[in-house]
C-alpha cells in the first residue's frame, strides 16, 4: 500500500498507561537484534524510521506507529541479549504481558527468529506464551540472505520443529537486504505506475476493470508462487487459465517476472479497448456436454466457446445479441441452465483478434526462454518445450478457446496426480473435483495456506 502518513505516535514505559484505540494493531516481537527495526523499516519504505541499531536492548518501550491514521504497527521490547538487570528484564516482560493481555485491538502479533539459528530456550518459551494466550503468531525468520536456499529450507523446518508450531501457522523467510516477500509488490508499481498493494488490498473500484484486474492478479500470484518455493516446493510441470498462463508461464522459467507483469498490463488495456462497452457478452452453459453445445451454437453467427472448464460448464462468448440467442436455443436443447455473466468485455471470442494482433507487437519486445519445466498452452491444450512456440500461442489465445478441461486431462494422462492452485479463490479446484475426483487438490489463497500445502506435500 501507499504510505501517505507514517508517525511514532505513542511510546509507552514500564509504568505507562497503554493508548485505548480505535484503530486495529499488528505487534512485532524478537528476540533482541533480531531485527524488528529493519523489517518494520521495509514494510513502511523507509530507510531508519525505526531506528536500527548494533547494540542489542535499544527497543526498550512499546512504540505505536501510526500509519495512513489506518492501523498501528506496535514494536515491543525484544528479549534475551539486552544487558540490564533481572529485574528490569522482568519489570519489561510484565508490560509486555500488560499489553498482551490488555489489547483490544491486537490482530496479530509477528515473532521474529533468525533463520540462521536453531530457536533458542527463549524463543520456545515466548512462542508457547503466546499460543497459550490465544495468540497464533505468525513467524518471520529473518536474515534470509545470510545462508543458502537450501540451508534456509532446513533451518526452516528445524524452526518448525523445534517451536512445534501450530498446524497451518506459516514460516516466512525475510530480508531487509534483499527485500524477500515484498520485492514483487515493489516491482510491480514500479512497472505499472500505480500502486498494486493498495490495489490488491484495500477497498477500491479499480479492480472492476480488466487493466487493473489482470495486472493485480498476476503480481499476486506470482508472489505467493515466490513465497511457496522459498518452502521448497517445485513443480513439476505447470499450467494457467486464461491470465493465469502467465504465471504458468514465470513458474516454467519461460518469461521473466517483470516482463509478465508488464506484458499483462498492456494486455489487459488492449482487451479493454477492443470492443465499446455493451456490445461484447459472455455466458456460462451448465449441465450440458461441450459437443452438444459446439453444435447448437455453431449455425449463430458471432458467438463461440470461450472455456471449456469442466463437465457441466462451458462459457460462449461474442456479440451480445449473439450469446443471448444461443443461451435461448441452449435451452431449448437442454441445456439446465445458462448465466449472462458480470464481464468487461467478450473475452476468448474473435471480437478480440485485433486486440491479440496488437499484443503479438508487445510480444516482440519480451524476451522468451525455453521452458525448465513442461507447460500446457491453453489454445492447443498441449506440453510446450520450444520457446519459439509461446509468442503466437499468447497472440492467438486473446481471441480462441481456453481448453481447460483438455488441458488437465493432458496432465493427468502423464501422471500428473496433485494439482496446487495459487490465486484468489478456489474456482480451478472446484473444475479439478468435476474433471477427476481421484487426484489430490491442493488450493493456495492466503499466507496461512502455505504451510498447509507444504505439509501436505512433504
Amino acid at each position: 500500500m501507499v504510505i501517505k502518513s507514517l508517525e511514532l505516535e505513542t511510546v509507552c514505559g514500564i509504568t505507562s498507561k497503554f493508548p485505548e484505540n480505535d484503530k486495529l494493531e499488528m505487534a512485532f516481537w524478537g528476540r533482541s537484534n533480531v531485527g524488528k527495526s529493519s523489517l518494520i523499516n521495509t514494510l513502511m519504505n523507509r530507510k531508519s524510521f525505526a531506528r536500527i541499531s548494533s547494540q542489542p536492548g535499544k527497543t526498550q518501550t512499546v512504540n505505536y506507529y501510526n500509519v495512513n491514521d489506518i492501523f498501528y504497527l506496535v514494536d515491543l521490547p525484544g528479549y534475551g541479549y539486552a544487558k540490564v538487570s533481572k529485574e528490569v528484564a522482568a519489570k519489561w516482560m510484565k508490560m509486555i504481558e500488560r499489553y498482551l493481555n490488555t489489547s483490544k485491538c491486537l490482530r496479530v502479533v509477528f515473532l521474529l527468529i533468525d533463520i540462521r539459528h536453531d530457536p533458542s530456550a527463549k524463543d520456545v518459551e515466548m512462542y508457547r506464551m503466546l499460543t497459550q494466550k490465544g495468540l497464533n503468531p505468525l513467524i518471520i525468520a529473518t536474515k534470509a540472505d545470510k545462508i543458502s536456499k537450501m540451508a534456509r529450507q532446513k533451518n526452516v523446518a528445524q524452526i518448525r520443529k523445534k517451536l512445534e508450531v501450530v498446524e497451518g501457522t506459516p514460516i516466512i523467510p525475510f530480508s531487509a537486504q534483499t527485500k524477500e516477500g515484498k520485492e514483487t509488490f515493489d516491482l510491480a508499481t514500479d512497472i505499472l505506475g500505480f500502486s498494486v498493494p493498495e490495489l490488491c488490498f484495500t477497498e477500491n473500484d479499480r479492480l472492476d476493470i480488466t487493466e487493473y484486474t489482470q495486472a493485480a492478479m498476476v503480481t499476486t500470484s506470482i508472489a505467493m508462487t515466490k513465497v511457496l518455493e522459498a518452502q521448497g516446493v517445485k513443480p513439476d510441470v505447470t499450467a494457467g487459465l486464461s491470465l493465469g498462463e502467465y504465471c504458468a508461464l514465470y513458474a516454467a522459467g519461460v518469461i521473466s517476472e517483470k516482463d509478465a507483469i508488464a506484458t499483462v498490463r498492456q494486455r489487459g488495456i488492449l482487451m479493454q479497448q477492443a470492443v465499446p462497452a455493451g456490445q461484447g457478452a459472455m455466458a456460462a452453459v451448465l449441465a450440458m456436454d461441450a459437443a452438444v453445445i459446439e453444435e447448437t451454437i455453431a449455425d449463430i453467427e458471432g458467438v463461440q466457446i470461450a472455456n471449456y472448464n469442466c463437465p457441466g460448464q462451458i462459457v460462449i462468448s461474442g456479440k451480445k445479441e449473439a450469446v443471448e440467442t444461443a443461451c435461448e436455443k441452449l435451452k431449448e436443447a437442454g441445456a439446465k441452465r445458462t448465466i449472462m455473466l458480470n464481464v468487461s468485455g467478450p473475452f476468448h471470442s474473435r471480437m478480440l483478434t485485433g486486440a491479440g494482433e496488437k499484443l503479438g507487437e508487445v510480444l516482440e519486445q519480451v524476451e522468451v526462454h525455453i521452458p525448465q519445466i513442461p507447460y500446457v498452452a491453453n489454445v492447443t491444450a498441449q506440453y510446450v518445450t520450444d520457446a519459439a512456440e509461446v509468442k503466437p500461442l499468447l497472440t492467438k489465445q486473446v481471441s480462441s478457446s481456453v481448453r481447460w478441461e483438455q488441458s488437465v486431462r493432458t496432465m493427468l494422462a502423464d501422471g500428473v496426480d496433485t494439482f496446487v492452485e495459487i490465486g484468489p479463490g478456489k474456482t480451478l479446484s472446484g473444475f479439478m473435483r468435476k474433471i477427476d475426483r481421484t487426484v489430490k487438490v491442493l488450493n493456495i489463497e492466503k499466507l496461512d495456506d502455505v504451510a498447509k500445502v507444504v505439509e501436505e506435500l512433504k
